[in-house]
């Protein structure tokens, strides 16, 4: 980051502060299309191996239908966000960096990482659904009954917590 305190000199603090907003929004909205992605993959697999997405620990019937409308969403505003700098007398290379750099970066680094960790994708009929569904099932339980432990031995000695215990709930 000491490079950026040297563009404050020449820039400006306000524009090196623009960058970063720029950076961060792409960014997060990278994020959020990953974690869309990866949404719809498992509801895809999902239905491909026949499990109800009900033994999911929380479901929704129209989740999968709002994951595509939000990666189209997240994918329209990544790719326009910066959409400015192609327009007539309003070109800025600072700004089409800041706007887009995110982008080949993760593509970048995923294809990287893909090559040389040789890993693979996954087909959805490969996915170890049931098992994950199962050792899930049992961590729930297996916590459901340390908690009931840990209330018998507290007992009634601390009432008033469970008064406010919606704060960490």
């Amino acid at each position: 980051f000491m490079f950026l305190s040297f563009m404050t000199l020449s820039s400006g603090a306000l524009t090196v502060f623009y960058w970063f907003v720029a950076l961060t929004s792409a960014g997060v909205l990278v994020s959020w299309c990953t974690v869309l992605f990866n949404h719809i993959r498992l509801k895809t697999a999902l239905r491909r191996q026949g499990i109800p997405a009900s033994e999911l620990p929380w479901n929704n019937g129209w989740t999968l239908y709002s994951s595509y409308a939000g990666l189209i969403m997240c994918l329209i505003i990544l790719f326009t966000g910066g959409f400015r700098v192609f327009t007539k007398g309003n070109w800025d290379a600072n700004s089409f960096v800041s706007s887009y750099l995110d982008i080949p970066l993760v593509i970048v680094f995923f294809l990287g990482w893909k090559l040389i960790k040789k890993t693979r994708w996954v087909r959805l009929d490969e996915l170890p659904l049931r098992a994950i569904i199962e050792q899930a099932k049992d961590r729930a339980h297996q916590a459901e009954m340390d908690q009931q432990a840990e209330d018998a031995l507290k007992g009634n000695r601390h009432r008033w917590l469970k008064y406010i215990s919606w704060i960490w709930d």
